[in-house]
């Protein structure tokens, strides 16, 4: 690695050992490393332009005088200046320093500075980093490049890297893949921006998770009796509260968790597009949701049905789960009373004023 620059650099080469990174420590991870530091880098801040170049072309970069350097400099911050002026405000362009290069195709980083792109965060994040943005071909392809990789009906919980395998264990990602194929539909269908075969070819990945989920994949996910979407074993944790210290689960959700069903019926509803049997499917499961999860007592939902698998065992406590399953998706079960909401329709949820739990209009 070579740099050139028009600045004045001074060798003053250290390595600290045994260095701690106090963000580090605080999240858990390893924080003693050695750091080095090379010199300074100095530039005289009146007027004049300050450039630094790295390159791996020592003998590119070498030839190139520091007239020349400026000149490309300018022709680059030229062009990035056009690109961030294509933004219609800074929140925008912002938003765009979260896409990445997957594959052939795109994807949404989970977050800076520690997370790669993850399966749930992906879908949740596209609605407001391309949908809200009019980024429909962005949304299209990150979409597209993740429908190839549906595995028994699941997509990846994130891709590990380092080139190992994709971690297949959220039963909640293909799910919310759904969602967002269904709302890039529906702005597509609005503005003409996709063509009705890329729609076709993202409808094919959504049958296939419905289609995997129904006949059964890993970690116990299935379709029970009732029509709701069973999941779990012990020692996994498949849904977003996915917190585990060793071997201890901290909130096993084993059983038919409730924002898992909204999701599932609402990916039902969506695939009725395509296949017949999913519309009658979701009126079961929806007819099943309506009759167990509305805890009357306690004037709030149930987070979990079948508890551990036990036919009939209700988990009752009170946490966020019921306002996961309130997105802008057109066909999610709501509470109660639960009603199938039709195309086109967007409820939003009021506060009861029962402070125990929320009700829905």
């Amino acid at each position: 690695m070579t740099a050139i620059t028009t600045g004045s650099f001074t060798a003053a080469p250290y390595w600290y050992r045994a260095f701690e990174n106090e963000e580090e420590r605080a999240r858990g991870l390893g924080f003693v490393e050695g750091l080095a530091s090379t010199g300074t880098l100095r530039f005289a801040l009146n007027g004049s332009e300050a450039v630094l170049a790295l390159c791996s072309d020592t003998e590119g970069i070498n030839a190139i005088a520091t007239d020349d350097l400026l000149e490309l400099w300018r022709d680059v911050a030229h062009r990035e200046r056009e690109r961030r002026a294509a933004f219609r405000t800074p929140l925008h362009r912002t938003a765009d320093a979260f896409m990445v290069q997957r594959g052939r195709g795109r994807s949404i980083l989970a977050g800076y500075p520690w997370f790669a792109d993850w399966g749930r965060d992906t879908f949740i994040g596209l609605r407001g980093l391309r949908l809200a943005t009019d980024r429909h071909a962005d949304a299209h392809a990150i979409l597209h490049e993740w429908a190839r990789h549906v595995s028994d009906g699941m997509l990846p919980n994130r891709f590990v890297d380092f080139g190992a395998e994709a971690e297949y264990n959220f039963v909640d990602a293909a799910l919310w893949h759904v969602v967002a194929v269904e709302l890039l539909r529906r702005a597509a269908e609005a503005d003409g921006s996709i063509s009705n075969d890329d729609v076709m070819i993202l409808g094919g990945a959504v049958g296939a998770i419905v289609e995997g989920y129904r006949r059964g994949t890993r970690y116990g996910i299935h379709v029970g009796d009732d029509g709701l979407l069973a999941a779990g074993v012990p020692g996994v944790q498949l849904t977003w509260m996915a917190a585990k210290l060793g071997d201890w689960v901290v909130t096993p959700r084993i059983g038919k968790p409730v924002e898992i069903q909204a999701l599932w019926i609402n990916a039902l509803r969506v695939a009725s597009r395509w296949d017949a049997t999913a519309a009658a499917a979701a009126d079961q499961a929806n007819a099943a949701f309506e009759a167990r999860f509305w805890n009357e007592s306690a004037g709030c939902l149930f987070d979990i049905a079948d508890v551990a698998g036990m036919p009939g065992d209700m988990d009752a406590s009170v946490r966020p789960n019921p306002e996961i399953a309130d997105v802008d998706a057109p066909h999610l079960a709501r509470g109660c009373p639960f009603q199938a909401w039709s195309v086109g329709e967007v409820p939003r949820a009021s506060s009861s004023p029962d402070t125990r739990g929320t009700r829905w209009r």
